[in-house]
């Protein structure tokens, strides 16, 4: 009877750990859509401080890092004034520490250097995020150029594929 009830306590106590770990459950694929809205949101509000939150100190994308991207925000920012960001997932893959996510992202905003003349960004994108420092952060894929040097994917060489697009 004391080996049944302990053994349901330690039951108990391993779901609770196991709940708090960084795994591949949809726990973690809810959480790297939700940093996708408060990208959104930071987009939305044009606030650059805000858009960086969501991305790692060590964050390198075919030679662009954390300042270029910083850079590049501003001058967005500057250009247009975003009305609506939205994002359309085709995959959330998550393994470890690791998401992988593909979709597409929709901007409409005013060209403040056109006579607010209406556009609409669409990118297709893939990017890759990291589990550090209790939440999940745009890592990029680590590359100083585009063909410098493997990607840090989970994906085998044989499924993936460098120059594959998304289906949307």
């Amino acid at each position: 009877m004391q080996v049944r009830a302990l053994l349901g306590i330690l039951l108990v106590f391993a779901g609770f750990a196991l709940a708090g770990c960084s795994g591949s459950g949809t726990s973690d694929e809810s959480q790297v859509r939700g940093r996708y809205s408060e990208w959104a949101r930071a987009m939305e509000n044009e606030r650059v401080d805000h858009y960086m939150l969501i991305f790692s100190p060590n964050y390198l994308d075919n030679g662009y890092d954390y300042v270029e991207v910083r850079i590049f925000a501003a001058e967005l920012f500057d250009q247009y004034e975003i009305q609506d960001v939205s994002h359309q997932f085709q995959t959330v893959q998550v393994a470890g520490n690791f998401a992988d996510v593909w979709g597409t992202e929709i901007i409409d905003a005013l060209d403040t250097f056109d006579g607010n003349r209406p556009v609409r960004i669409t990118t297709d994108f893939n990017d890759i995020w990291r589990y550090e420092s209790g939440n999940w952060y745009l890592y990029g894929n680590q590359r100083s150029n585009v063909m410098a040097q493997p990607a840090p994917f989970r994906h085998s060489k044989e499924n993936f594929n460098l120059n594959a697009k998304p289906k949307l």
